[in-house]
């Protein structure tokens, strides 16, 4: 069900007109869902020190209910009934290879899957590289990564003022350029170990660039689907948790001598993988016009 809820909700931000206007929306969901790692821990604990420990999980119950409820009540149902060949094997097959024969699809796709890889790779590993090698106790984790959550909202923040300015390519280039200055200094620093804050910084400059394009690349990957935005967001979504799951499995796979360096690397080539895929997307288009 978790899963089906991100699906959703981007088909309903194209559905809102696409381009600039389905861009800033999903900014600003980008922003809500970079705020509630820093909420949740804070509610989380008030629950437990006001009540036992089961008052998380009927937390958890009273919100999901309101928001099924609230849903019902604002969100109304514009789309027309699915036929028995909308969802048969061989129409969705149809709809995916005329997705990937669009370039805005392909762009998308391939600005999100990529630099979302190594943002599940600090997902996985990021605490364990914080406690091993810089000794960062488990309870003095959150802090530390409050500000990399924050740097998240800012990304998205910064991307829903700039799209209505400058347009979803600028700043999917914007968010690009970010993206390779982090990466290439988090493989520098994996030649020579940075210190805490050094590396901490460069993590935040990792997901700054990762907010900046989350939300510019799925309305860019969401723009060419029109009448089915709902297969397109949660094509979209398989592709992007397959390159998270791949991403989070490499860094956590044991195959470099510390943990710290799977982070730099895996995070690093994620991110100028990202960089010099968008260049290439950019090149291509400019040589069609």
């Amino acid at each position: 069900m978790g899963g089906g809820a991100p699906v959703v909700a981007r088909a309903i931000a194209r559905d809102q007109g696409g381009g600039v206007e389905s861009a800033q929306l999903l900014s600003t969901m980008t922003v809500i869902l970079g705020g509630a790692p820093l909420l949740a821990p804070t509610i989380g604990s008030g629950l437990l020190t006001l009540f036992d420990w089961p008052a998380i999980f009927w937390g958890l119950v009273i919100f999901g209910c309101v928001t099924a409820i609230a849903g019902a009540l604002v969100l109304p149902a514009r789309i027309p009934p699915l036929t028995p060949r909308s969802i048969a094997p061989r129409a969705l097959l149809a709809d995916a290879r005329r997705l990937f024969r669009t370039a805005d699809f392909v762009a998308g796709m391939v600005a999100s899957s990529t630099i979302f890889a190594g943002y599940a790779a600090f997902l996985a590993i990021g605490a364990a590289v914080a406690e091993a090698r810089y000794g960062v106790a488990p309870e003095a984790f959150g802090p530390i990564f409050a500000i990399a959550a924050g740097a998240f909202v800012l990304g998205s923040v910064l991307a829903r003022q700039a799209v209505g300015r400058f347009g979803v390519d600028a700043v999917l280039n914007a968010g690009a350029a970010v993206a390779a200055l982090a990466g290439g200094a988090l493989l520098l620093s994996a030649a020579a170990a940075a210190s805490l804050p050094l590396f901490w910084a460069m993590i935040s400059a990792y997901v700054l660039a990762f907010g900046i394009l989350l939300p510019s690349a799925t309305a860019k990957a969401l723009e060419p689907a029109g009448e089915m935005a709902g297969f397109a967001s949660s094509l979209l979504g398989v592709i992007s948790v397959l390159a998270g799951a791949v991403g989070a499995a490499i860094a956590g796979a044991g195959l470099f001598p510390e943990a710290y360096l799977g982070l730099c690397w895996i995070m690093g080539l994620s991110a100028l993988l990202c960089a010099g895929l968008r260049g290439v997307t950019v090149g291509l288009s400019l040589r069609r016009s």
